[in-house]
């Protein structure tokens, strides 16, 4: 099969991490080709695209929610090696998956989430060590 078929989107960024989903290492996949429907083969590893330095400006896409894809590396049943983000493949893993598949109702991520953006307390006005959050005025 032709490249863009079984990777789909090119690097998102220069830094990388490279990690192992061990409860689904060797687990047989499958992967939605384009045009061919449902490929079979087996999950080895995933490539996450990041952005690592805070000092540098970020222009990948890395972090945007709604465009961050992990490449998840495997081989097919064919002997080639692909690399597919989640929303493109259906792990097997035996004793959790159920007999009858569902397919999931997600939505793509479209939100930054932090925990500081909450601007009705501040705890700025103390010395205290076990200080007492105050109600902003």
């Amino acid at each position: 099969m032709p490249l863009g078929e079984i990777e789909l989107w090119d690097a998102f960024s220069y830094d990388i991490q490279i990690w192992t989903k061990r409860m689904l290492r060797n687990c047989d996949v499958d992967i939605y080709v384009p045009g061919r429907g449902k490929v079979g083969g087996e999950y080895l590893f995933t490539i996450d695209s990041v952005h690592s330095d805070p000092n540098m400006i970020n222009t990948s896409v890395a972090e945007v929610p709604s465009e961050h894809k992990q490449f998840n590396f495997g081989k097919l049943v064919n002997g080639q090696f692909f690399a597919q983000p989640n929303n493109r493949m259906l792990w097997y893993e035996q004793s959790l998956t159920p007999s009858e598949l569902k397919t999931p109702d997600f939505k793509v991520a479209s939100k930054y989430y932090f925990c500081e953006q909450d601007s009705k307390w501040v705890f700025g006005d103390s010395d205290e060590y076990f200080y007492k959050e105050k109600e902003r005025k």
